[in-house]
């Protein structure tokens, strides 16, 4: 198995090309540490149509299928799998 891709530029996950890629989120603060206990820590990074695009897109649980958007600041990420 792969090793999960940690440490990238928040701007290559703002791409068009990361879409249906799956991060895994960590909590940084405990907002952060609620919401991946709520939905899951496996999240598929969705399409954003807004101009100009946002620095993070919106994410969608695979456990609860909650949609809400990235940030920095509660949330830590690594890409766990393109497709």
């Amino acid at each position: 198995m792969k090793k999960p891709q940690c440490g990238w530029k928040q701007s290559s996950l703002g791409k068009s090309n990361s879409m249906g890629n799956i991060i895994t989120l960590k909590g940084r603060t405990n907002k952060g540490k609620n919401r991946i206990r709520e939905h899951g820590d496996q999240w598929v990074v969705m399409e954003t149509t807004l101009t100009p695009s946002p620095p993070l897109p919106p994410v969608k649980s695979l456990k609860t299928g909650e949609t809400r958007w990235l940030d920095s600041i509660n949330f830590e990420f690594c890409l766990e799998s393109k497709t």
